[in-house]
């Protein structure tokens, strides 16, 4: 299987090495719980173990990488119940933003909303996990910005970082399925969305998000997703 882990070039290599590793972290390519082997990472990047080592500092710092004994870490594992709580908080935080950017947002804001969905639907058309992943949530996380608080954003920035793990693990369950049926959902429920936004109606912009958020909530609290999470996760001795 094709992965996302492609050689780079020598500048901002501590960098690279960083986005590499964490998007095949949120690509489900590292597999969630597999142990680290730094040695075979580097000889995958065509680097020396020096910037893996940083990167892997950053992912454990970030809660992508959970230390281990012996200096020997892992994958985070795919949580339901941290990832629930996650959900949750979005759905205060967010139901909140919409109701405050909805009768601020500019000509400009909402074009970028509308990208973003359109880039969702075509990644989704294409069968292009990572991009569906990371479209689906700027339009997340673009609508947040709009409210024009760093410090909101960057809170929300890590919430939407470690949902994305769970987006990509129900996508990949999608496929083992032959279908995306919440996928598809998800980018009707960010149609209903933009529209209630570009009516500057706050409330129904809220409570439409609130749904959005709630239909992932709900997904992956049935035995079929959680299933699902299993297969997607290493096994010691298992196949990978």
């Amino acid at each position: 299987m094709a992965t996302s882990l492609n050689q780079l070039s020598i500048s901002t290599l501590a960098d690279e090495c960083h986005q590499a590793i964490k998007r095949a972290i949120l690509n489900l390519d590292l597999q969630p719980g597999a142990p680290i082997d730094e040695g075979q990472l580097a000889e995958q990047l065509g680097i020396s173990k020096t910037p893996v080592r940083e990167a892997i500092a950053r992912l454990t710092g970030e809660g992508f990488v959970v230390p281990g004994p012996g200096r020997r870490s892992s994958i985070a594992p795919l949580s339901v119940m941290a990832t629930r709580e996650i959900f949750e908080v979005r759905i205060l935080l967010e139901s909140s933003v919409a109701r405050f950017v909805a009768p601020r947002l500019t000509d400009e804001d909402l074009a970028q909303l509308e990208q973003a969905l359109e880039t969702t639907d075509e990644a989704l058309r294409t069968d292009n996990l990572y991009e569906f992943v990371m479209s689906a949530h700027e339009f997340h996380s673009r609508l947040v910005d709009c409210a024009a608080n760093s410090h909101l954003s960057k809170i929300a920035a890590k919430l939407f970082d470690h949902t994305k793990m769970i987006t990509s693990a129900i996508y990949r369950s999608e496929q083992e399925a032959a279908q995306h049926q919440l996928s598809q959902s998800g980018i009707e429920n960010h149609r209903a969305i933009l529209a209630a936004l570009k009516q500057r109606d706050g409330e129904l912009a809220a409570s439409l998000l609130t749904r959005d958020i709630q239909t992932y909530l709900d997904a992956i609290n049935t035995d079929e997703i959680q299933r699902a999470f299993e297969r997607l996760s290493y096994r010691p001795g298992g196949a990978s």
